[in-house]
C-alpha cells in the first residue's frame, strides 16, 4: 500500500496540468525578446503584470496573433495559457491608453484573464509616434 501511495504521489508531481500557484505568489520575472520588442511578465502574491515594450506593442497591434508566440514564449505556466487566450480581447483598449512608450497589462489571480492596459514609460529616452 505504501507503494502504491508513492507512485501516486509521483504522477501528481509529473503531472503538467497541476501547478503551485504559490510559486508565482512568491514573486517570478520573465522575459522574451524580438529586436528591439521586449516582453516581461513579473508575478506577485495578488497577480501578475505582463510589460509590452513601445517596440512589443508596436508589433502587438500590428500583426496581432502573429506577435503572440514572442508574448507568450518565455512566461509562466499557467500565465502563458491565461495571456494567450485573452490578450488578443484587449487591443482596442489597450491601443486607447497607449502613449507611444510601452503597455502593462494587470491582472489578479481571481480574474486572471483581465489584463486591464495602461500606459507604461519602457525607460526609452525617445518617444515614438503612437500606434493606431
Amino acid at each position: 500500500m505504501v507503494q502504491d501511495t508513492a507512485s501516486a504521489a509521483g504522477a501528481q508531481e509529473e503531472d503538467p496540468t497541476r501547478y503551485d500557484f504559490g510559486e508565482l505568489a512568491r514573486g517570478t520575472r520573465s522575459e522574451s525578446a524580438d529586436g528591439d520588442a521586449k516582453v516581461t511578465c513579473e508575478t506577485y502574491y495578488w497577480g501578475y503584470e505582463l510589460y509590452l515594450n513601445r517596440y512589443a506593442f508596436n508589433k502587438f497591434v500590428e500583426l496581432g496573433s502573429g506577435f503572440m508566440g514572442t508574448i507568450v514564449a518565455n512566461l509562466p505556466y499557467p500565465v502563458n495559457l491565461i495571456v494567450g487566450a485573452h490578450l488578443l480581447t484587449r487591443t482596442a483598449w489597450a491601443i486607447a491608453v497607449n502613449k507611444g512608450t510601452g503597455v502593462k497589462f494587470t491582472s489578479w489571480w481571481p480574474v486572471a484573464g483581465a489584463l486591464v492596459p495602461s500606459a507604461w514609460h519602457d525607460g526609452e529616452d525617445t518617444r515614438p509616434t503612437r500606434s493606431g
